[in-house]
């Protein structure tokens, strides 16, 4: 089963705002069409679960938020797939397409801090490794990478995919660090989520627009 978060109700406020100054049913509906066809900046991602989001950030708040020459990552997901700006009316159909994907829980770790990009001198990300050691991970984000190329919504690197979960980014391109393993027992990954990001001045707000669930997490009705 799906639920679906977005800014509804606000939106609804809004609008009916809008229609007791304005007197127009009309109105309204002008402005969520616009709203629906403005472009969106989208991304797939996988999110932690609660405990292993939890230990990041202890992590990061002990052995990263120390080193000035980096920023800390607060946004903990696994990006999937990437689409950039998509004209606003192609989110329903992605929403759809990805509906259709039925994935079952992955099993997953962290393993040790990564400096990216591996190759070279000035690394520009420090991430975290995934373990992956059933191939789910590799298997969804193949098949979710497919369905959106299909869609002609994404144009798949050529480089292959590297499961990892971004958790700070340097200040100024420099060299890899020695940092300390997060220590979590293994954790599930359950739930998908396609989202809106919109560049700020403070950086990107990542919006989730709707949630997809593993098969055997979902309701019966789902």
């Amino acid at each position: 089963m799906k639920a679906v978060l977005s800014h509804m109700s606000g939106n609804d406020q809004r609008r009916a705002a809008t229609s007791a100054r304005e007197g127009s049913a009309d109105s309204t509906t002008e402005r969520a069409d616009t709203t629906d066809l403005a472009t969106k900046r989208l991304f797939v991602a996988i999110d932690l679960p609660a405990t292993a989001k939890q230990a990041v950030t202890d992590w990061q708040r002990e052995y990263v938020e120390p080193i000035a020459q980096l920023r800390v990552n607060h946004a903990l997901h696994v990006t999937l797939c990437f689409l950039g700006n998509v004209p606003g009316e192609q989110a329903k159909p992605i929403v759809a397409a990805l509906e259709r994907i039925d994935f079952a829980p992955i099993q997953s770790a962290f393993g040790e801090p990564l400096f990216l990009p591996p190759r070279g001198g000035a690394r520009r990300i420090v991430a975290l490794a995934l373990a992956d050691e059933s191939g789910g991970l590799a298997a969804l984000q193949a098949e979710v990478s497919q369905t959106l190329a299909t869609l002609g919504v994404y144009a798949p690197p050529k480089r292959a995919y590297m499961a990892h979960l971004t958790v700070a980014r340097y200040r100024h391109p420099g060299p890899a660090l020695s940092l300390q393993n997060v220590n979590v027992p293994a954790f599930g990954l359950v739930q998908m989520t396609l989202y809106d990001s919109v560049l700020e001045r403070v950086g990107a707000v990542h919006t989730p627009l709707t949630v997809f669930t593993a098969s055997n997490e979902r309701s019966p009705s789902g």
